[in-house]
């Protein structure tokens, strides 16, 4: 008798969690952040003069798969105590630099090596985590690669023309 009402007591919660609405199922610490973020107009301007964009989609980003995290588990210098604090940033590049490094909190650079497709890339530093990746929406790679075609898959990385001579010249 008490297992199937442990079960039950199971299922209602899942039930429940099911019906509750997407902003009740980020942690506090996102919804802090979201009050700010969660204006599709703010922006940082760099000493360059790019635009970069700093707002976030809550709803998409609790079905990310860093939805269930705390922000500042990738962004760890950043608190209420000191944000918004001004700050320069020389240029769009040199912001992405240092949040892709955040990445590597998590994501072991040697794990990141093993699909030796990947691995090259990330090896030369040419391009950085974040502008492949966008942390706020990310799902899992298996979920994404099991819902997409094999042509959308091959253009997420190779959208951008690319040449290459063939030994026949």
């Amino acid at each position: 008798m008490r297992a199937i009402f442990i079960g039950g007591f199971v299922i209602l919660c899942f039930l429940i969690s099911y019906f509750v609405p997407l902003n009740d199922a980020v942690s506090d610490d996102a919804k802090s952040c979201l009050r700010c973020h969660g204006i599709k107009t703010l922006q940082k301007l760099t000493e360059k003069g790019d635009k970069i964009s700093l707002f976030v989609d809550g709803a998409k980003f609790e079905k990310s798969a860093h939805g269930a995290m705390d922000c500042s588990s990738c962004h760890p210098n950043i608190n209420l105590k000191n944000h918004p604090k001004p700050r320069k940033i020389a240029n769009k590049r040199v912001y992405t630099e240092e949040f892709s490094k955040n990445c590597l909190t998590c994501h072991q650079k040697t794990s990141l090596l093993k699909p030796r497709v990947h691995g090259v890339v990330a090896t030369k530093g040419e391009v950085l985590c974040s502008e492949c990746h966008d942390a706020h929406y990310m799902t899992s790679i298996k979920k994404w690669k099991d819902s997409t075609s094999f042509t959308e898959y091959c253009m997420a990385c190779h959208k951008t023309s690319m040449t290459r001579r063939l030994p026949s010249g």
